[in-house]
């Protein structure tokens, strides 16, 4: 019985030009367990949560970067500023479909 490979994780710079590029093509999605855990958003919108993760401001806390087995890649965290200056992370990862945002949470508000 063979287990599955643990996938390369991407560096900062191969992270944020797969954002940038999932952003322009349109290929992101919320996942399910992002919109049941909206209420750790707390006045973050999807809106926000884009234009965090096409932004300049943004940086990658790579200490918090997971894999998960059985999962297409790496769990990868993000993090950066809403409109109302508050902290937030986000969580995401890409596979087959493409950019799955996991989670949102504001650090400011929980």
């Amino acid at each position: 019985m063979a287990t599955a490979k643990k996938l390369a994780k991407k560096s900062t710079d191969e992270l944020f030009a797969a954002i940038e590029k999932a952003i322009i093509n349109g290929d992101y999605y919320f996942t399910d367990h992002g919109e049941m855990r909206s209420v750790t958003r707390r006045k973050v919108t999807d809106e926000e949560v884009i234009k965090i993760l096409g932004g300049k401001n943004k940086w990658h806390e790579k200490s918090k970067d997971k894999f998960v087995q059985g999962q297409a890649d790496w769990n990868y965290h993000i993090r950066g500023k809403n409109t109302d200056d508050e902290k937030v992370r986000i969580v995401l990862s890409f596979n087959d479909y493409g950019m799955p945002i996991i989670t949102v949470i504001n650090l400011d508000k929980d």
